[in-house]
């Protein structure tokens, strides 16, 4: 085990996955070293730190996740990502914050269909699809009818509907096509604000009871 120092919250957030305990009256990050390390060290982050040194520091234990079995995320971005993120970037926060939320590291794919799912193993799908121009909602259309497909012939496949526009496209098409699967067990909605912590534990808890 090896003790650094980092600069900041997010910085440890985009580069490493974090989870945070108390030791001794101290908070300490938890990071476990992604295999992506090197795709992600961009200079903006660490620009980033820099500035925001002066509000966290601390040191960071490495270590190797305690033989936990790997948990397999996919993930979708539309092209248009976010007015923040390229869809690269995008990808990179997704994960991060999976980690961060899970306190170790996970396996990563992107620019999974939901097609692409049959016949693979897969813990966690997160979609985040229904921001791109005017013209394309017959695509987006399709896209979320796969997700709904899949959401019922993938019941230990926990299905993370990402953004609040994500969300209004999966939530009528269920309305309208699937109303039995209005409540599933296996789809959870990232909601910002108040409803963030019930996802940061809805999440953290299905991981557990999966046994990963």
């Amino acid at each position: 085990m090896v003790a650094v120092v980092i600069t900041n919250y997010s910085t440890a957030t985009y580069l490493l996955g974090y989870s945070r305990e108390r030791r001794e009256n101290k908070w300490v990050l938890k990071v476990i070293v992604p295999q992506f390390l090197g795709k992600v060290w961009k200079w903006r982050y660490l620009l980033d730190g820099i500035k925001s040194l002066i509000l966290f520091g601390g040191f960071v234990l490495f270590e190797d996740g305690g033989g936990n079995k790997m948990i397999k995320v996919c993930a979708l971005v539309d092209v248009m990502a976010s007015s923040l993120e390229t869809p690269e970037e995008e990808y990179i926060s997704i994960q991060a914050e999976i980690q961060g939320v899970l306190g170790r590291e996970v396996s990563f794919e992107s620019d999974v269909m939901p097609h692409d799912l049959i016949g693979k193993k897969v813990d966690v799908y997160v979609i985040d699809y229904g921001g791109m121009m005017p013209g394309c909602d017959s695509l987006i259309n399709s896209i979320f009818q796969e997700v709904i497909k899949q959401v019922a012939d993938k019941p230990n496949t926990l299905f993370i509907i990402w953004t609040i526009m994500s969300e209004g496209w999966y939530v009528d098409l269920i309305k309208d096509e699937s109303p039995e699967l209005k409540d599933a067990p296996n789809v959870l909605f990232r909601r910002l604000g108040s409803g963030n912590d019930v996802y940061r534990e809805a999440l953290k808890q299905w991981i557990e009871t999966s046994g990963k």
